[in-house]
């Protein structure tokens, strides 16, 4: 499959759970489904435990790199399916995230209940070409 919509939409979180339906999983399913290749080597269960493995690398787009084995590009040389992290404020908190690029936006989790949105890709500090 290498459609970023069916990919997404074949996501089926029944609500938010650490290592199972939140940003980072969002984002390896969509991989997964458009490349075949399963890219978190790593299981967690909390947002404790999620924070370790972040941290043990030095933050979230560390990890990514460290995953992806690749250096990240500019946005606006990613396509439709890429990976990205995003950063934005959720009830008057700063809010950090990945997400998946979509034409001239990029679709993210909701941090507490797993539904898709949207927002611009002005959000976006990093990406990685992957599709």
């Amino acid at each position: 499959m290498n459609d970023v919509y069916a990919a997404m939409n074949s996501w089926r979180p029944t609500e938010f759970s650490w290592g199972r339906f939140d940003c980072c999983q969002f984002v390896a399913h969509v991989l997964r489904e458009m490349t075949g290749r399963d890219l978190i080597p790593w299981r967690y269960t909390s947002e404790r435990e999620a924070e370790h493995i972040i941290d043990s690398h030095g933050g979230l787009t560390e990890t990514v790199t460290a995953v992806l084995g690749a250096d990240p590009v500019r946005v606006d040389a990613l396509k439709s399916g890429d990976p990205v992290v995003w950063v934005g404020r959720m009830n008057g908190q700063p809010e950090i995230g990945l997400g998946i690029v979509l034409p001239q936006a990029f679709a993210w989790v909701h941090h507490r209940t797993a539904r898709i949105g949207s927002a611009s890709l002005r959000h976006c500090t990093h990406g990685w070409r992957v599709v």
